[in-house]
């Protein structure tokens, strides 16, 4: 009976105030625990600085270029532009060259050829060459003729060879004048070769006559005739 009027009572009779029951931890666990968050951090700090770093590497900013630094780097490369420009005009140059005496090589090949080539018959002469150059003299010139021997080569070509002036006289008539050859003065120059010969002098103008052109004839030995002519205009 005593028990049970005692819970009757407790259950009506409630205390006014409420009580709050908590645990009690002993202090190294607090510690223990301060020491772990430190480790943590430190841990976290230390992954931040090595491996985070490492996959994503930092930023560098550019430096910012001077006027000065600028105008530098501008000048340079038209330096290198204008140098390579030179080097390409150079080249061009070069190969002009190269492609002039390849032109060249191959016209000394095919005369040779031509000249060492026999047929059956006489042997002919043939004008291959004839140029006429001005010279820094007034009223003087140079000329270069080459003949050459075609046919069998039997013998040996024998003959003169003749320059004749054509221009106009003082009343403006044409006229055909006779040049005399430097040095020797001469009217012909006397030939004699077998395959080819090459034959270099010069001329000066007579006076009183407007020249226009100049006839370079071969006369061989025993003819009456020139076997071949050719004209050259006279360069300005």
């Amino acid at each position: 009976m005593k028990r049970l009027s005692r819970r009757f009572k407790r259950h009506f009779n409630k205390p006014s105030k409420r009580v709050a029951i908590k645990s009690h931890r002993a202090w190294y666990w607090q510690a223990i625990a301060a020491l772990i968050l430190i480790a943590l951090g430190y841990l976290l700090a230390y992954w931040q600085l090595t491996v985070a770093e490492g996959l994503h590497p930092p930023v560098v900013a550019r430096p910012v270029l001077s006027d000065r630094e600028l105008l530098g780097k501008v000048v340079f490369a038209e330096r290198q532009l204008q140098v390579q420009k030179a080097a390409q005009e150079n080249l061009a140059r070069e190969l002009a060259v190269v492609q002039e005496e390849s032109i060249k090589l191959k016209e000394n090949v095919a005369f040779y050829q031509s000249i060492l080539e026999e047929s059956a018959g006489s042997d002919r002469v043939r004008l291959n060459r004839v140029q006429i150059d001005k010279t820094e003299q007034t009223g003087r010139y140079r000329y270069l003729v080459v003949l050459s021997q075609q046919g069998s080569h039997s013998k040996p070509v024998a003959g003169n060879l003749q320059f004749k002036l054509l221009g106009v006289d003082g009343e403006g008539k044409p006229s055909s004048v006779p040049l005399k050859l430097a040095p020797d003065n001469a009217a012909q120059a006397t030939v004699k070769f077998r395959y080819y010969q090459r034959l270099e002098g010069g001329f000066a103008l007579p006076e009183g006559l407007t020249a226009e052109a100049v006839e370079v004839s071969f006369l061989e030995n025993g003819s009456k005739q020139p076997n071949i002519s050719q004209q050259v205009k006279l360069p300005n």
